[in-house]
């Protein structure tokens, strides 16, 4: 009903994800989301760290939605399937799209 991040069903169902990873023996690092005053474990990117991204990792065959508000209290910035990032956003009760969690992990488990 609002773009809220803190407060959206989004952010709660991606909190769940984050302590089943946990009981698994295996918590992502908690990242300071300051755009949105909150730390998460797992999250939604931004716009800002969208748009740092090269153009051909945000394609995807749906669009996606980010963390970062829309145009108006009821919209939320998406990238579109072909890896624009849509600013105005859409409706946060549109119930199709995709979303694409993100996670940091400690650089030596990638080794």
């Amino acid at each position: 009903e609002s773009n809220d991040y803190r407060t959206s069903e989004i952010r709660r169902y991606l909190m769940k994800v984050s302590e089943d990873l946990g009981k698994k023996g295996a918590p992502p690092l908690l990242t300071n989301l300051a755009d949105v005053n909150c730390a998460d474990r797992v999250f939604l990117l931004s716009t800002d760290e969208v748009e740092k991204l090269p153009k051909e990792i945000r394609k995807f065959d749906y669009w996606w939605w980010l963390r970062s508000s829309g145009s108006s209290s009821l919209n939320a910035t998406c990238v579109n399937c072909d890896g624009d990032i849509n600013p105005n956003g859409l409706y946060v009760n549109y119930a199709s799209g995709s979303v694409r969690p993100a996670i940091r992990v400690p650089a030596e488990i990638l080794k």
